[in-house]
């Protein structure tokens, strides 16, 4: 029996543990020919048909090196997964230039080297997956890590545009919180927070994104390229200001009606005026909700459709302004980038989702 992957030769970056290990060794369970690289040292014995090398993915000789190195022992290079990654959770006031310049060294220039040196080895079929994050989906804090992965959204975009009408296929997946080495060091508070914004409503595991890359890297999606996947898919309301006490706090049980993140806030109950900055990520959802209060929606950046519960949609799109009070209805955003959007209400009242009012027992310190 063949493995779904058989014979094809894959080069894995930041292999030696963690999530790279994992789709190293789900590559080799089926079939493949693995080239696993990392910086740090391997632990054990490399599995027949699984070749460890030594790589620095921020330097143009190693990429080079590899490259000649490959060139005489298999002829060709048939996947190429850019996993190899480093923290930085600094932000913007207080980043150093070392510590940025070294998280878009390793994030975003390692696979540009990588897609640089090895493309020339690829042939018709051939995939690259660049392993991104929420981060670079989202306003995430950490200003070196958050720029890296907003770039390798963009440098994927541009390399399956380049490399498309060679037949190779280039996506990118941003995985969510996943139990990693490298997230162990994380506060106990990030890890809940990401959690709370998982649609599944826990972490990740490695394996579980090593079984996506089998796939990725396949011949099973011929078709698959410039796409992204994120393992976090959410629209999340964040309260700004208000004039009475604020939020009310979906929380678990409201996530029975639709799940769409459980820190998901939506103006609760008392009187008074609030504003909220809404972000509705790629394919994310709103529940269909109403409120009596006045409410001005101005679209900040990107476009999504407000949805009346009559079947009636409304594209809405940057600059554009949605004054409302009293109708049942929701946000769906159905493009490539996320949408966000400022919310004014005025004279705030209780926000009503499938028939159930959310007042003051909803609230998160309930």
């Amino acid at each position: 029996m063949t493995g779904r992957v058989q014979d094809r030769v894959i080069v894995v970056t930041g292999a030696a543990s963690g999530q790279g290990a994992a789709e190293a060794s789900a590559l080799h369970a089926e079939g493949a020919v693995v080239v696993a690289t990392d910086i740090q040292t391997f632990a054990g014995h490399a599995p027949e048909r699984v070749h460890r090398r030594t790589l620095d993915v921020t330097s143009p000789e190693r990429w080079q090196a590899l490259a000649e190195w490959l060139r005489p022992t298999f002829g060709r290079v048939d996947g190429l997964i850019n996993n190899a990654g480093t923290p930085s959770r600094a932000r913007l006031d207080e980043v150093a230039v070392e510590e940025w310049n070294r998280a878009l060294a390793v994030n975003l220039t390692g696979p540009m080297l990588g897609i640089q040196s090895l493309s020339p080895l690829m042939g018709e079929g051939a995939s690259i997956v660049n392993v991104g994050s929420v981060a670079g989906l989202t306003t995430h804090y950490a200003a070196a890590y958050t720029a890296s992965k907003w770039g390798l959204r963009g440098l994927t975009r541009l390399a399956a545009m380049e490399l498309g009408p060679r037949g190779i296929r280039v996506n990118v997946v941003h995985p969510g919180y996943i139990e990693t080495p490298m997230t162990a060091t994380a506060p106990a508070a990030f890890k809940g927070a990401n959690v709370s914004l998982t649609p599944l409503g826990r972490a990740g595991s490695a394996d579980e994104v090593a079984a996506l890359m089998v796939f990725l890297m396949s011949t099973e999606c011929p078709f698959l390229s410039g796409a992204e996947d994120a393992g976090r898919t959410s629209a999340t309301f964040f309260h700004v200001w208000a004039t009475h006490e604020m939020p009310v706090d979906l929380g678990d049980e409201a996530m029975a009606v639709q799940r769409i993140g459980s820190t998901t806030t939506i103006v609760g109950g008392g009187t008074g005026s609030t504003l909220r900055i809404g972000v509705l990520e790629p394919g994310s959802r709103s529940p269909m909700h109403r409120t009596e209060s006045l409410d001005y929606g101005i679209c900040l950046e990107g476009e999504c459709e407000m949805e009346l519960d009559g079947g009636e949609t409304v594209t809405v799109r940057a600059g554009d302004v949605v004054i409302q009070r009293g109708t049942n209805h929701l946000w769906h955003n159905r493009g490539t980038v996320p949408c966000r959007f400022a919310w004014i209400l005025l004279d705030a009242q209780p926000v009503e989702i499938a028939g159930r009012t959310l007042g003051a027992s909803w609230r998160h310190d309930a």
